[in-house]
């Protein structure tokens, strides 16, 4: 589901649908309004996604900052409830939805609606299933994030951006990016990033959604912070031994890694306050 939200306290009906200049059908001022609506015209609206063969419309809305809310949360999971896109049976699974931890996701608008509990045939159960993910790691698990999505949708909008700026030039218009650009904007990167359905497969199997192939185990980011944190607990292992080995940390890398930025902050803190306070500075590990 395609959901947009501008930095506004309101928006017209313009910017909602959008106002392709570059459209196949142009504007024509001597048709009516609903005629120059949709894909290729005027005013073409978001992206449309179809989903277990259920048709979802786009969401555009609007807030002061132009960040999701626990409302408009809220209102995306109600669309998808309301189209019947998950069914709810008795002895079936629960919807689930996997979330970071951003605040919108824990105030009461959204949680109220999801665990609101709603009949799976006899049964009663909450709406959704809520799970977050690890907070320092989005960049590893959603699968948005990915090159296929994130990646190309940056590349494609950053190109459509430049052609509505050629194009507004050469017909002595300000070259400058408005409100009404941004959903045909939208519709020329969609196709290319979050529309494509193979690309969107290969990520949640890659990061390991479907199948469930513990993917994310065997990532290079997790192997290389799982392998700093089994040094720092042998490291303190070898500390509280009566008798420590003085050579507990020979093998321990602060060069590189999570241990090194560690270390390296800790060195600049200790020498900052050494120079307040003229101390001699202790030698840095880098």
């Amino acid at each position: 589901m395609s959901v947009i939200i501008f930095a506004a306290e309101k928006i017209d009906a313009r910017i909602k649908l959008g106002f392709d200049l570059r459209a196949e059908n142009p504007y024509d001022e001597n048709l009516d309004w609903e005629h120059q609506k949709g894909p290729g015209k005027a005013f073409p609206g978001a992206p449309t996604c179809t989903f277990r063969g259920k048709k979802i419309p786009p969401l555009v809305t609007c807030t002061p900052s132009g960040s999701i809310t626990s409302e408009i949360l809220q209102k995306v999971f109600k669309r998808l409830d309301d189209l019947g896109v998950y069914e709810r049976v008795e002895g079936g699974p629960s919807p689930c939805g996997l979330f970071d931890a951003h605040d919108s996701r824990l105030q009461l608008p959204f949680l109220r609606y999801i665990n609101e509990k709603v009949p799976y045939g006899s049964e009663l159960r909450p709406r959704w299933r809520f799970t977050i993910g690890l907070p320092n790691a989005t960049h590893v698990w959603q699968v948005g994030d990915s090159n296929y999505q994130n990646g190309n949708w940056k590349v494609a909008c950053t190109r459509e951006k430049d052609d509505i700026i050629k194009w507004k030039d050469r017909h002595f218009m300000d070259p400058v990016i408005e409100q009404y650009d941004i959903i045909p904007i939208v519709n020329c990167a969609w196709p290319e990033s979050f529309g494509v359905q193979v690309n969107n497969i290969k990520a949640i199997r890659e990061r390991g959604w479907n199948p469930l192939n513990q993917a994310l185990v065997k990532h290079p980011d997790i192997l290389r912070r799982s392998q700093t944190v089994a040094a720092l607990a042998h490291a303190r292992d070898e500390s509280n031994n009566d008798d420590p080995s003085p050579s507990s940390f020979a093998s321990f890398n602060f060069e590189e890694g999570l241990a090194g930025d560690l270390a390296s902050d800790f060195m600049q803190y200790i020498n900052k306050n050494a120079t307040i306070k003229k101390k001699s500075p202790i030698a840095s590990f880098r």
